[in-house]
């Protein structure tokens, strides 16, 4: 079961200080972000679930360190893709307010930061919209990503 993580504020900055998801964000939004936001670590053992396909929860999560597995469908061979530290998942529930699309779970020890609605919901106006703008990103390179994989099927 994940453990909430409690770590120290400069800890928690230089954490993050290298991960791409916070690389746009100034000083002090940045520590705005973690001050509203660094109560919500948590800890997940290798090959431990951190959400399950067709969950009712909206949370947005960053790897902060670690790497996770995402999967469709029940069987052992449903892995659908990889992420690593700097990476975020969650931002389809997150942003339409959806059931999970997908389950993922820690190939490591993995911590994740969670952004719940609310707490996302408390966060100044142009720090919501620079997420926003993060999560929009991401969620194209996927799109492209998956379209390149299509082309490479199609022309085997």
């Amino acid at each position: 079961m994940a453990k909430r993580l409690e770590i120290k504020f400069e800890k928690l900055y230089e954490l993050t200080d290298r991960l791409n998801f916070f690389n746009t964000m100034s000083k002090p939004q940045r520590i705005e972000v973690l001050k509203h936001l660094g109560s919500d670590l948590y800890v997940y053992a290798n090959q431990e679930a951190i959400i399950h396909e067709g969950d009712d929860d909206h949370a947005l999560f960053v790897i902060l360190s670690g790497h996770v597995g995402v999967k469709k469908g029940e069987d052992e061979f449903s892995a659908i893709g990889a992420l690593d530290s700097g990476d975020i998942f969650g931002e389809v529930s997150f942003i339409t307010g959806s059931k999970r699309m997908s389950s993922v779970y820690a190939q490591a020890e993995t911590i994740v930061l969670k952004l719940s609605k609310n707490k996302f919901n408390i966060l100044d106006l142009s720090l919501q919209m620079l997420i926003k703008d993060k999560v929009i990103f991401k969620l194209i390179a996927r799109l492209d990503k998956m379209n390149r994989r299509v082309l490479k099927l199609r022309n085997m």
